[in-house]
C-alpha cells in the first residue's frame, strides 16, 4: 500500500486498508490521487491499482475466470500460468472484456468508461460488452480501445505511455501514474 487506500466490503462504510490485510470477493478497493496498492491472487498473480481507480474483485466460476471489475483508473496484471498450463482469466471494465493469456498488461478506464487495453507479455483477447463475439487479440507492445457503443478498435503499436508497463513509460493516458 501507498497513502490511503479504502476497502468497502458490501453495503458497508469504506475502512483504510493496513499493509497485509486480506480482501476477499466481492470486495471493491479505491485509491485516492496520492495512493496506489498491490494486490497478490492465490494463484501468485498480481494486481497493481494506480491513484484514482476504483476496482471490484469478483468470484471465479466457470472455464473462464471473471476475477475483476475495473471501474475507474489504472491497473497492471500479471497472471501466472498454472504449472505450465495456461491460466484462463477475464476482467471486464464498463465497456470491455478482457480475455487474458498468461501474460502482463494493463488497463485504463476513463470517467466515461472508455477503456484502452496494452499489453507487455503475451498476449489478451479484447471484446465490446455490447459486442463479446467481436473479439481482438492484442499482442506485446499493442494497445486497442473500446469505447461506449463501439467495438474495440482495431490493435495498433501502443501511442501513449500506460502505467505499469516496463519499456513502455510510467505517465497515464489522462490519468495520472503514480
Amino acid at each position: 500500500l501507498k497513502g490511503k487506500v479504502s476497502l468497502v466490503r458490501g453495503q458497508r462504510t469504506p475502512v483504510l486498508l493496513q499493509k497485509g490485510d486480506e480482501v476477499q470477493v466481492g470486495d471493491a478497493i479505491l485509491t485516492d490521487a496520492k495512493s496506489s496498492a498491490s494486490v497478490r491472487l492465490p494463484d501468485r498473480s498480481a494486481v497493481r491499482i494506480f491513484p484514482n481507480s476504483q476496482v471490484e474483485l469478483r468470484p471465479e466460476s466457470g472455464n473462464w475466470k471473471d476475477f475483476l471489475l475495473l471501474l475507474l483508473g489504472n491497473v497492471r496484471i500479471q497472471i501466472e500460468n498454472l504449472s505450465g498450463r495456461p491460466n484462463p482469466k477475464v476482467m471486464t471494465t464498463p465497456t470491455a472484456i478482457i480475455a487474458v493469456r498468461g501474460t502482463v498488461f494493463a488497463v485504463a478506464v476513463e470517467q466515461n468508461g472508455d477503456t484502452q487495453v496494452g499489453v507487455e507479455r503475451g498476449a489478451v483477447g479484447v471484446a465490446s460488452q455490447l459486442h463479446p463475439g467481436q473479439e481482438v487479440l492484442i499482442k506485446p507492445g499493442q494497445e486497442v480501445w473500446v469505447r461506449h457503443g463501439e467495438g474495440p478498435s482495431q490493435p495498433q503499436r501502443m501511442q501513449r505511455p500506460m502505467p505499469g508497463l516496463a519499456g513502455f513509460g510510467s505517465s497515464g493516458i489522462g490519468m495520472q501514474g503514480p
